[in-house]
């Protein structure tokens, strides 16, 4: 059975194994008003759960495709600091899961920032897809309708300090080991530093449960704190570039985008020269000229051809798809391929209705 979980209040949302729409709805808002409690915003808390109902449909017994839980931990024994997640005890699993959540969602990514989003709950769902999740295909967890809805829910809610738990140490927002994708670092400090300025300067009245704008009462000062706001968005935008580079899976995935267009280009060239001569040219191996042939040409072309248009497709696939972090060297790479390719995979779900 799962550990109690420890730190702050005592209490937690209650559990509900009610489906409403294919989606355990009332856990979705459990987990919301439990993110708020603990200083998300309404907008963050409601795309938080938008994209939990794409992962699990707000179960946390939900288990399958190698993850478990309410955001499908992969491997299941990733979920810290209280393990097992599934016990059969959907209570204390859905407790555990909540203070797990937390600690994941402030060791695997931006989650300053994160915390401060407002305005639209599906647009904030995207982000938490992209930057935390990272699902194979992109924000293909994101279910927008639920994120309205329980935004709507939320309308009028006071955070609950029985529902404050434990936080996974200071909200740095650095990258986890079990993510890929840009973590906190450099780019985690300017936004936090820019939505600081944002919180601070917004002279409206902001969404319930926000900080009001520091300088509400300053209207002769709207278009100074405004124009400074907007000095240093480029800033943010620079910061998030490098925390990208800083990235090794992501320096895996410009590898196999270089390689994959090389050979598909060359593998392309010979589909479209099938039956004739193979191109060479000179190249010095150990000092002394040789000819090697650059490619196949003449009788080979066809299946040469088709061999790299193959590679090259499966290359650039790679490339345009999110590496977990933990993607490394050659050696990792190939190992994670050999896994992907080696799981069972779910069929395909039907289509949500309009």
């Amino acid at each position: 059975m799962a550990q109690q979980p420890g730190g702050g209040g005592g209490s937690f949302p209650r559990y509900s194994g009610t489906y409403s729409g294919g989606y355990q709805m009332q856990n979705l808002l459990s987990v919301a008003e439990f993110l708020v409690s603990n200083g998300y915003s309404r907008t963050a808390a409601a795309g938080i759960a938008g994209t939990i109902a794409g992962e699990s449909s707000g179960d946390p017994e939900a288990v399958g495709d190698g993850g478990a839980g309410l955001i499908g931990w992969t491997p299941p024994g990733k979920a810290a600091p209280i393990n097992p997640i599934v016990s059969g005890d959907p209570q204390s699993d859905f407790n555990a899961q909540l203070t797990d959540l937390l600690h994941y969602n402030n060791t695997s990514g931006p989650t300053r920032t994160l915390k401060g989003l407002s305005g639209d709950p599906a647009a904030a769902a995207d982000y938490y897809s992209q930057n935390f999740e990272r699902p194979a295909v992109t924000d293909s967890d994101v279910r927008a309708s639920v994120a309205q809805s329980i935004y709507s829910q939320l309308g009028g809610y006071k955070a609950d300090a029985g529902f404050t738990q434990y936080s996974g140490g200071a909200d740095s927002g650095s990258s986890g080991s079990g993510s890929s994708g840009s973590g906190g670092g450099l780019g985690g400090w300017v936004s936090s530093v820019w939505t600081g300025l944002k919180l601070g300067f917004d002279t409206s009245a902001g969404e319930a449960g926000s900080p009001a704008g520091g300088l509400a009462a300053v209207a002769n000062v709207s278009d100074t704190a405004q124009a400074l706001v907007g000095l240093t968005a480029p800033f943010v935008k620079i910061a998030d570039a490098v925390d990208w580079f800083m990235q090794p899976s992501h320096w895996m995935r410009i590898f196999c985008g270089i390689g994959g267009t090389v050979i598909l280009g060359l593998g392309v060239w010979n589909i479209s020269h099938v039956g004739g001569q193979a191109a060479t040219t000179n190249v010095s191996v150990a000092g002394t000229g040789t000819t090697v042939p650059l490619s196949a040409g003449g009788t080979l072309a066809l299946p040469i051809g088709i061999l790299e248009v193959g590679l090259g497709g499966a290359l650039m696939f790679v490339a345009l798809h999110n590496l977990p972090s933990t993607v490394k060297t050659l050696p990792d790479f190939l190992s994670y391929l050999q896994e992907e390719i080696s799981k069972p995979h779910d069929a395909a779900p039907a289509p949500e209705a309009g």
